[in-house]
This record gives C-alpha cells, structure tokens and sequence, in this order.
C-alpha cells in the first residue's frame, strides 16, 4: 500500500522523532490511508459503481491511496473534513456493536495530529482544517477484578500443574502492582530494578520514549526475585539477555503471548473471559484509587500524558460504597 509522501514523512517523524510505537505508526497509517481513498473519489480521481451504501464502502476500500498527491492533501477544507465523517465514516459497516464513538475518535486524532504536523512542523498550511470536535463517549462501566478476585487469580497460578508457574505467577504479580502496559511489561529489564536508599523501584520507557520509576511493593518484589532464580540465564537468546521475563523459547515475549498467557489463567480461575492484561491494569489504578491514591500518584505510575485520561478511575465502586453506608452508626444500638 503506497501513500502519498507527505503522510510517509509524517509516519517517519512520529516514529522516530515522538517514538512513537509500531502499532501507533500502523493505526496512523491505517487511518490516514482510508482517508485518501474517500478523497479520491471526493477529487473525482476513481470511478465507483452505482451509489449503494455497501457497496460503496466495499469499493473504496479497494482504492489505492497512492493516486492522492500532496496538493490534494494541502488542499483539503473543512467542509471536506465534515464530509467525510458526515456521509463516510458514520455511514461504515460496523464490525461490533459499540465500536462507533472510540473507532470514529482514532480516526479523527489521526487527522488532527498529520494536519498538526503539516501546520507546526512543516510549516505547509497557516491552520488545520480539522476543526471539528468529538461527541461525548458513551457512558462504559470500568472492568476490574476487586481484590478477592485478583488473588483468586495468583492462586490459580501457584495451583497450576505448569513448568512456567513461577515465571507466569511473577507475570501476573508485576502486572496487578505495578499496572503497566502489556508492551512494558514485555520489555522491563533486568537492570530496570533499582534498589536505593528510597526502596526498589522498576524504571519504565513508556509511551513517546518517557520514563518513569514505579516502587516494587515487597509481594512484587519476592515473585519476582523467586523467578530470576529459575530464570534459564545461559539459554536466552543473546539480543534478550537482559530482558526480565523469558517466554518458553528463551526469548523476550511478544504482547500476544503475554496476553494469551493471561487468558489462560482467566479461563482457568473461572473469571470473565474480557479479563486481559489491560483490565489487570485497570485493576491495579481501581484498587489503589480505592484505596485512597491521588489521581495524580495514578496519573504518575500509569505513564498517563494528561490526568483526564486518568479520570476514568474516579468511577463509583458500588461495593466500596456499599461498605461506607454500612459504617453509618444512625440508628444502631
């Protein structure tokens, strides 16, 4: 799939220069690449068949990007942003109900962030074209496992009749006290683990290439000190020596495995099937919120950019609620 020049010097800059992750660079592209095929019929630059809502869709999905140039792009207004997400985009099939408001959000920051670029980096246009706003998202309750259900989980591990026990019972510890990304945890390091004065802490490159240092609670600290001593040193590839947690191939884990390893023990534990390394993290800011951390403390060990992402986390826990009404001394005697 080509695209027209100045989308692939915004893909290399976001990449290289914001470092920005491969799959952030593909979402971009993906995006990006969907709103070129829409402007080529928008420019009259390919024929379509007669206009039916399916069909249409399923012909500008074949559209080579490549045919819009760069003046098309510089060329584009805000009628023609408002278009596309008018009569295009809310028009889409839709892979699954609920898919609308984030997929139609992506697809607008992407268009945001390239005439951004084009405005401020390039100093190609005097403003962006893409000036309309998001409609609210729905309203979606948080999913978490509460404390009694996450330790469920780290039993089931330890029960387990597997090999990998140890390393997997670590996985899932480092991931409910530390709540990092799927893609951090699969890249913490061994020499990632500081000890000072101050108490342990694990150093983390996140998102954009920023760091942040997380203290390693002592429960952590012991699983993982336990898998280091079972870690099999002398047979990791070379490349991964000094990655922390070594899948059974005796190389670093991809984000697939890591979460296919998580599902594993969900399914095992009898836990709802949507618990995934990412719901691990809401748990972990959800028990912590509960437990009275600020939400900048959160904002700070998520590795979150701006505290309204962190907001999320200000949701009402009915059962911790539930518990607080019950402490009400009206009326007891």
């Amino acid at each position: 799939m080509g695209l027209p020049p100045l989308i692939e010097r915004f893909l290399e800059y976001k990449y290289k220069t914001e470092h920005r992750s491969k799959s952030t660079i593909k979402e971009y592209s993906i995006d990006l690449a969907l709103f070129c095929r829409w402007l080529a019929v928008e420019k009259g630059l390919y024929p379509l068949p007669a206009h039916n809502e399916q069909n249409f869709h399923l012909a500008v999905a074949k559209i080579n990007p490549s045919v819009i140039t760069d003046e098309h792009l510089l060329s584009v207004t805000p009628k023609d942003i408002e278009a596309y997400f008018t009569d295009f985009i809310s028009t889409r099939p839709r892979q699954k109900r609920g898919d609308s408001y984030h997929a139609d959000a992506r697809k607008l920051a992407s268009l945001k962030s390239f005439y951004n670029y084009l405005v401020h980096v390039l100093n190609l246009l005097p403003r962006s074209p893409v000036s309309i706003t998001r409609r609210e998202p729905p309203k979606r309750e948080l999913v978490y496992l509460d404390v009694d259900s996450a330790n469920k989980l780290l039993q089931t591990i330890l029960e387990s009749s597997s090999p990998y026990k140890i390393r997997d019972y670590a996985i899932v510890m480092t991931f409910l006290h530390t709540g990092l990304r799927v893609s951090e945890l699969a890249s913490v390091k061994i020499s990632n683990i500081i000890e000072s004065c101050d108490g342990r802490f694990l150093r983390i490159i996140g998102k954009g290439n920023k760091e942040r240092e997380i203290p390693l609670s002592e429960p952590c600290y012991q699983a993982i000190k336990r898998y280091l001593e079972v870690r099999p040193h002398d047979k990791v590839h070379p490349k991964d020596r000094d990655i922390l947690f070594i899948s059974r191939l005796n190389k670093k884990f991809t984000t697939r495995a890591l979460e296919n390893l998580v599902q594993k023990y969900v399914q095992m534990a009898g836990l709802p099937s949507n618990i995934t390394p990412h719901k691990l993290r809401h748990s972990f800011a959800t028990i912590l919120r509960d437990s009275g951390a600020k939400l900048e403390e959160l904002q700070h060990l998520l590795g979150h950019d701006n505290i309204a992402t962190t907001r999320i986390y200000t949701h009402v826990n009915r059962r911790h609620m539930a518990a607080v009404i019950s402490r009400n001394p009206i009326g007891k005697h």
